[in-house]
């Protein structure tokens, strides 16, 4: 299986294949500094035992992170081959909610950060108002994915700010993109 699909938590694999795990962290002062940081655990996966429980060993671990920017619900998509890629909202003071994605290699970790759509707005949302039991902050998130397919693509959708007229109640949209890794 190369499918990946995380919130961040897990990412799925079939034995002998590779499986990127997104975490947030916030444990230590230097990580706690970050607006949004992303620690990232390569696992290669070994074999299953009867009951159908996967065995692992750590391959490597790294972080994923934009300095003073915020890198929001990743989603890993991994091919038969291993190149992986993930994809993830980009946002913070220099950027409008945008679509992003960085490939992902256990040789070399992660590889530049690339925006795949750049956001046209601010996010205008019915979460954050006080008549829809909001607090003044909008909710954002739990929109992307990522998939191989056969020929070694990896599709990707994620939550940015389009430009499009807002609906009654938002403004976001969903990018959808590809790439060859």
């Amino acid at each position: 299986m190369s499918m990946a699909r995380t919130r961040m938590g897990i990412a799925l694999a079939a034995a002998g294949a590779t499986a990127f795990i997104p975490l947030l962290m916030s444990g230590t002062a230097a990580e706690a500094a970050q607006p949004n940081l992303h620690r990232l655990h390569a696992a290669k996966a070994g074999s299953t035992d009867s009951t159908g429980q996967l065995s692992a060993t750590l391959a490597g671990q790294g972080y994923l992170a934009i300095n003073k920017e915020n890198v929001l619900f990743p989603s890993i998509g991994v091919t038969p081959a291993g190149k992986a890629v993930m994809a993830f909202t980009v946002t913070g003071p220099d950027f409008h909610p945008s679509a992003g994605w960085a490939p992902l290699s256990l040789s070399s970790g992660t590889g530049p950060i690339y925006l795949a759509a750049p956001g046209q707005a601010a996010f205008d949302d019915f979460s954050a108002a006080k008549a829809y039991a909001g607090n003044g902050s909008a909710r954002w998130g739990d929109y992307s994915a990522a998939v191989s397919d056969p020929a070694g693509n990896i599709w990707m959708g994620v939550e940015y700010i389009s430009g499009v007229e807002r609906t009654a109640l938002s403004n976001w949209a969903t990018f959808i993109s590809h790439v060859t890794p």
